[in-house]
């Protein structure tokens, strides 16, 4: 089996014909049922899923999970693989699924993608691949425009009937696939998070100052519904908090005009794992 290629792969799916616009426009069973089955002869590649453990083995998120905590276990490991795998779907979107029907559709439903995944985007994107999908958004905002969606309702001396009568008719619209698939992904990776904190054979294990950003913290709590587990999670969390603290009220203390030595390249850093700690950025 031929290695995956994501420019062969592009090839292959616009050679099959199913970027035919008027073929995507039906959106035919036998459409997807060839694109999938392209997909799985050329280009897909097994690592690409995941895989339940047999037995109480690790599977691919909590090795990526323990690996990312010692790689920088001042970052949030859920963040980091996370991101990893978001721009790993990014990839995927616009090299191999470019001309895939319901892909297209979910984007064309939501009228693109939102300012943070589009800034994601245009780091990463292929311009071809970008190119196709982008046109493919605006002709259907051109239709919108043009089926009479966005003019404005009948002068009125009512606002309110004025203001109801602008928002009738416009369909509410789709969330971002990004969004969507970042989240499904978060949901994974804590979970896995959690599993592994008690196991007896590969158990996650944070170091000193370590854990986890606070929006994943919140979500844990949500998902978890082990005690044990629970107060291991909340035990980590808290030192890592406290410890943050101390190097912010450091670092403030460092400032002080009463104070000759100026805070080291690595204090002056303080505020920004902060940041990141309290708001789920995560910067590579």
């Amino acid at each position: 089996m031929m290695q995956q290629n994501p420019a062969l792969c592009a090839g292959l799916l616009m050679y099959s014909g199913v970027g035919d616009e008027a073929r995507l426009n039906r959106r035919s069973t036998a459409d997807s049922f060839y694109t999938v089955l392209v997909w799985r002869l050329f280009c897909w590649n097994p690592a690409m899923t995941e895989r339940a453990p047999k037995g109480d083995r690790p599977g691919r998120t909590a090795v990526a999970l323990q690996d990312a905590i010692a790689k920088n276990p001042r970052n949030c490991p859920v963040c980091v693989v996370v991101q990893t795998r978001l721009r790993h779907y990014v990839d995927t979107l616009f090299y191999e699924l470019v001309n895939d029907p319901p892909t297209r559709e979910r984007i064309r439903r939501a009228r693109g993608f939102c300012r943070y995944h589009a800034r994601m985007i245009s780091e990463q994107s292929d311009a071809l691949g970008a190119a196709i999908i982008l046109c493919d958004v605006l002709e259907n905002d051109f239709q919108d425009i043009s089926n009479g969606l966005f003019d404005l309702p009948a002068q009125s001396t009512n606002p309110i009937r004025r203001l109801l009568g602008r928002r009738s008719g416009q369909p509410e619209l789709a969330a971002c696939p990004l969004c969507v698939s970042e989240s499904e992904t978060e949901y994974l990776v804590v979970d896995s998070l959690l599993e592994r904190l008690d196991s007896t054979t590969f158990s996650i294990d944070f170091p000193e100052r370590a854990g986890i950003c606070v929006p994943h913290f919140r979500l844990a709590y949500d998902r978890c519904g082990d005690g044990p587990r629970w107060r291991k999670m909340t035990a980590v969390q808290r030192t890592a908090v406290q410890r943050l603290i101390e190097e912010l009220n450091d670092l403030a203390r460092a400032y002080d005009y009463h104070v000759t030595e100026k805070p080291t390249a690595e204090q002056a850093e303080v505020w920004r794992r902060a940041l990141r700690f309290s708001s789920r950025q995560f910067e590579p």
